[in-house]
This record gives structure tokens, sequence and C-alpha cells, in this order.
């Protein structure tokens, strides 16, 4: 189990924790509702080049170009083409606004802080603050600021500067 001073430094405290659990080809990860904005169908992703391998593009969102961040490539799955049952959950990050496209939203959670352990130390750790236990399996709970290294952030801004014909 965590200690106090483990849980808060990766982001979990004392109190229950809402969870947005999603679906990534056969897994269920979790993302912490306090950094989702909303849930919406997929759209057509419009193609951003230069950007880095995770983006998939950018979307138009009530005038907002936001970068679609694919999780099945951050997870080092293949692409598939786009299914009407897939997501994108916007979330806010380092201070900027990304899209998660995932196969699924599949539910929200609530977990005690009792139920959450470490994430094993493998190399998808490196997005996770810890594993829920739940009634039905085990669901990693991902940290966002991890899905967009600095380097790609940088890469990022570069592309959409150049998408933008910004300097």
């Amino acid at each position: 189990m965590y200690r106090h001073a483990d849980m808060a430094q990766r982001g979990l405290g004392d109190v229950p924790e809402d969870l947005l659990v999603v679906a990534v080809d056969d897994r269920r990860c979790a993302l912490r509702t306090r950094d989702v904005v909303e849930v919406q169908p997929i759209v057509l992703v419009d193609a951003l080049p230069s950007a880095p391998a995770v983006v998939e593009g950018v979307i138009d969102l009530r005038g907002h170009v936001v970068a679609v961040v694919s999780l099945r490539r951050r997870f080092g799955l293949a692409d598939r083409l786009a299914h009407p049952g897939d997501r994108l959950v916007i979330v806010d990050v380092r201070s900027r606004r990304v899209a998660l496209h995932v196969d699924g939203a599949v539910e929200l959670r609530t977990v005690r802080p009792e139920e959450v352990e470490p994430a094993p130390p493998d190399e998808a750790a490196a997005y996770a603050v810890g594993v829920a236990r739940l009634s039905d399996g085990l669901v990693v709970i991902h940290d966002l600021a991890a899905f967009l290294a600095s380097d790609e952030a940088v890469a990022l801004d570069s592309a959409l500067a150049l998408r933008s014909g910004l300097p």
C-alpha cells in the first residue's frame, strides 16, 4: 500500500477519488475526473504534420484548435480505424487542453485511498499514479501530466505554430 507521503507525492490523497474509467484496446484504465473537462464522441481528426508520434492530429473544439493524443500510440498499441463508440476525453493538463482518443468511456467510479496500490515497476508505471482494486478487477490510474513528455510538448507547440503560420 502507499504510505500517506507517497500518495500525496503521486497526487492521491486521504479522501476518495473520482475516476473516469476508459477502454483502450483490451485494457481498462482510469483518469482522475478533476482533470477531465468533458467527453465527446469521436470526430474527424485533421492531420498535424511535424507533431510528435503520439499526436493523431487536431480537432476544432468550439473554435479552439485542440491536439488529439492517441492512448493507443502512447501505450505502444497498433492504430485502428475510428469506431462509432470511440470517445475524445477532453482534459486540461499542464496549462494545455488536449483530447485523449480512447476506445470508449466505460464508467465513473469512486475509489477510497485504501483501494489504491502502487503501480508495478514497468514501463507503463511512468504514466501511472497507482492501481485501483475494484470489485470487477484492477484499473491503472494514469497521470495525465506524464502522457505528453516535455520534448513532445515542445514539438507539439512547434507543429501548432507551423499550422497557424506563426514563426
